[in-house]
C-alpha cells in the first residue's frame, strides 16, 4: 500500500507502508479518494514539536468495503458499501 508521510518540516514523501493483519473488528476499504486536510497542512509548514515524524497526510478519505473482521458487522455495514471514514474508534 502507498501513503504519503511528511518526513520533515515543508517535505512529504511517498512511501510503501505493509497492510496489517486485519483484527476482529477491522474494516478494509480500497480507497477511492483521499483528501489533504487543515491539520496536514499545519503539520507540513509549522510541525508540532510533540509529534515526531514520519506523520501520515491525507485522512480523509472513502471508499468501498472490500474485507470485514468477524466482529465489523455490529457497525451496520457490508462488504460493497460505500463509506467514508474516521480514523478514531470509538
Amino acid at each position: 500500500m502507498k501513503a504519503i508521510f511528511n518526513t520533515k518540516l515543508h517535505e512529504a514523501e511517498l512511501q510503501d507502508i505493509p497492510i496489517k493483519e486485519m483484527e476482529p473488528e477491522d474494516i478494509k476499504v480500497k480507497m477511492a479518494y483521499c483528501a489533504v486536510g487543515t491539520n496536514d497542512i499545519y503539520m507540513l509548514d509549522v510541525g508540532l514539536t510533540d509529534m515526531p515524524r514520519p506523520w501520515p497526510l491525507g485522512y480523509q478519505g472513502s471508499g468501498t468495503i472490500v474485507e470485514m473482521g468477524e466482529k465489523a458487522t455490529k457497525r451496520g455495514v457490508k462488504v460493497g458499501d460505500r463509506v467514508s471514514l474516521n480514523q478514531l474508534r470509538g
